[in-house]
Formats: structure tokens, sequence, C-alpha cells
């Protein structure tokens, strides 16, 4: 069964590696994306997770939430979401998606960002980093969007990552 955990900052590592002490057979899935960042006039790549501070545990021996109470001592671990059990297809599904879009490396392309926007963005990096924008047109692989009283087009293949709003 598949258990999503909230973990204590900068702390996945140290629960991965406590959690496998546990149980042997958890497969853990804690999507990711890389960006590019002009930091001190030179390009920077490194790597964010998707979901910062959460990561899915497929725990093969676990049948119900009683059975979770042996991992709740877990270092690294704040607490694990409720309702695990009942939402197992939308976290299969959730997965399937990432994974459908990650790149070789394993990093979540562009393309999954867009996918799921709807009308608001905001940009992760490049020169416009943290602002907040209105997508008007999708055509092709540009995109449309307008803050304040610009309106611009981006490029789907841009390093200007960005992320529904």
């Amino acid at each position: 069964m598949w258990v999503t955990a909230k973990i204590k900052k900068n702390c996945s590592e140290i629960f991965k590696r406590d959690l496998n002490r546990i149980d042997k057979h958890v497969t853990f899935y804690e999507p990711r994306f890389s960006l590019k960042s002009k930091i001190k006039g030179k390009w920077v790549s490194y790597s964010k997770p998707l979901l910062d501070g959460y990561i899915f545990c497929k725990l093969e021996k676990l049948k119900n939430k009683i059975d979770l109470g042996k991992y709740l001592y877990t270092r690294g671990l704040k607490y694990f979401l409720d309702g695990n059990k009942i939402d197992q297809t939308e976290i299969d599904n959730f997965i399937l998606k990432c994974k459908k879009f990650e790149d070789e490396n394993g990093f979540i392309k562009n393309i999954f960002f867009k996918s799921i926007i709807k009308n608001k963005g905001k940009f992760l990096s490049g020169p416009f980093k943290n602002l907040v924008f209105r997508i008007i047109e999708k055509r092709n692989k540009k995109i449309k969007i307008s803050f304040g009283n610009y309106t611009i087009t981006v490029d789907e293949n841009s390093n200007n990552f960005y992320q529904p709003a």
C-alpha cells in the first residue's frame, strides 16, 4: 500500500534509511525537477522535490491504519497523511503521471507543469522568478502570458520553469 509521509526539512535521506531498517521491502518515490539559476554570474543546476516535504512510500506489508503505528517514530518523519487506503488509485495515477514526464535522469520535465496548469502560474527560475502571471493562450509550443501591463510569449522549451499558482 502507498502512504504519503510528511518529512522534516532536510531529513529525506535519514527518513529513507531508517524506514529501510524497519521494513526492507519499502519502495520510495519522491518526484524531483531540475532547475538552472544564475548565481554570481555562473549558471548552476540543482534539483528540487516536486512535493516539497512529502514522499511516497510503498509498504508491502501494510494492510491497515493500525499497522502504520510501527512506522510512526521513524527519524525524520513528521506524520503520515490520512486516507491512504481509500486514495490508492489517485496516488498510483499521480505517480504514473509523474513517471510519464520524467527525463532520462529521473527529473520531471517542464512539460509536466504545463500539462496541469489551468490559468495562472508562477515562475520558479529565470529573470521573472516568483512572479505570478495569468495564462492568456496556449498554442503549439508557446504560451502567451500576462502580468501587470505586460504580455509576453514563453517558449515551452524555455529554462524559465513555472508551476500552477
